[in-house]
């Protein structure tokens, strides 16, 4: 369960729902606004919005944090872990590696990010205007694809995939697109999605979400096929909770977000 008082309004919220059916659960809760998370098998690593700590904890554990890092502006909502290194930017400065066990951090990049996902063999972002790829250690970047109103993305496979949103937004005018890790053109998987803010990719399905508030915040859920995406369901549903994040790891999928207003620890999944 999760505080449903008044107070509670305005609050970041972790949950953690498993894809195979069975209760959702409540791993987070800051009444001063979460911006961001990052999960591993034993890790969950999030951003407080008002106090710009950047805090760590295991899943046994999700109420006794520990402070890896604090900036004064706080931390981007992009924000993705390796189980060694959690990788991060503030709004105003660069693109960096913050030890989980503790330590120094190191400058991957001198932007911020506005998108983080990992890869295989390094580290996909947004930067610069442009989707780029770099080695995690550091070290010379390449350019995948242009960026245009990239609000997220994530690596499953050989692929980049991203949420894009049109400038200027409106209703029904974001897309999901992706593009090839070596390089190549850029897919168009569907177009026409309401503002997608946030997106996670599985094996065989994506999940994207945006953080307006409607009266029940829905999370949607795309059939992934070799070129295209079909099938545009709304199996999960997580009610007066506007998504800011969204992640894939293992059997659950994690969306965090900001309550609107009393929720009274309500998430449901629904049958796709």
């Amino acid at each position: 369960m999760i505080d449903d008082s008044p107070e509670s309004v305005g609050g970041g919220v972790l949950f953690r729902i498993p894809l195979g059916g069975g209760l959702a659960r409540a791993l987070v809760f800051e009444s001063h606004g979460l911006t961001g998370a990052a999960v591993t098998a034993t890790a969950i690593v999030w951003a407080v919005r008002r106090s710009g700590e950047l805090r760590v904890a295991t899943h046994a554990q999700p109420s006794a944090p520990r402070v890896l890092a604090t900036r004064p502006r706080g931390f981007m909502s992009a924000m993705v872990t390796d189980g060694t290194e959690v990788y991060c930017s503030s709004p105003d400065g660069p693109t960096v590696a913050v030890p989980l066990a503790g330590g120094p951090e190191r400058v991957l990049f001198p932007a911020p990010s506005t998108a983080l996902s990992l890869a295989p063999d390094g580290l996909v972002f947004v930067a610069g205007g442009a989707v780029r790829w770099a080695p995690r250690r550091g070290g010379a970047t390449a350019v995948l694809a242009p960026s245009h109103g990239v609000a997220a993305i994530a690596v499953r496979g050989a692929y980049a995939y991203w949420a894009e949103q049109a400038r200027p937004r409106g209703t029904l005018t974001g897309s999901l697109r992706r593009v090839h890790l070596a390089g190549g053109d850029v897919e168009t998987l569907v177009d026409g999605i309401d503002d997608p803010d946030a997106l996670a990719v599985g094996d065989e399905r994506a999940w994207y979400a945006g953080t307006h508030f409607v009266p029940e915040a829905r999370v949607g859920v795309v059939a992934l096929g070799s070129v295209t995406i079909a099938d545009r369901r709304h199996p999960v549903s997580e009610s007066a909770v506007a998504v800011t994040s969204l992640l894939c790891e293992g059997p659950s999928l994690y969306v965090a977000g900001t309550v609107g207003h009393n929720i009274g620890g309500v998430v449901q999944r629904r049958p796709a």
